[in-house]
């Protein structure tokens, strides 16, 4: 079997998107480390994460000020443990088993170097624009 995918997900002062985001998240039954970095939130998004009790939230970042993306990225990088890393916004809800889906993909195809989710509504998708990234296996 293979080791659960870890995750990353940045925050900062969102915490309604937030309260729809982790517990939708933590409702998948899929393996997966979850690695969660608020940058200095006050509308209470910090407190949201430090109440979570999940053991795939495994590593928590309260940072005093908002970071923004790279400092946290880098945090991530170097705490990972996996050969699969993923970053989930924290204004998505995604469906259930997606890594599932997604990981053994990467994992076989060593072109693969990340894949991204259509996380729009379908109206918005053009098919067109988008051949040249897709690819078939």
């Amino acid at each position: 079997m293979s080791q659960p995918v870890d995750l990353l997900l940045i925050t900062w002062n969102r915490r309604e998107y937030v309260e729809k985001t982790l517990p939708n998240l933590l409702a998948d039954p899929s393996d997966f480390r979850l690695y969660c970095w608020d940058n200095g939130s006050t509308d209470g998004t910090a407190d949201l994460i430090a109440s979570i009790n999940d053991p795939r939230l495994v590593k928590r970042h309260f940072n005093p000020e908002n970071a923004v993306q790279y400092q946290p990225c880098l945090w991530f990088f170097e705490t990972a443990t996996s050969d699969v890393i993923g970053k989930i916004d924290d204004d998505i809800l995604l469906p259930e088993g997606w890594t599932e889906r997604i990981a053994p993909m990467i994992r076989k195809e060593p072109k693969f170097g990340m894949l991204g989710c259509w996380i729009f509504m379908p109206e918005d998708w053009n098919e067109t624009l988008a051949q040249h990234n897709i690819v078939e296996l």
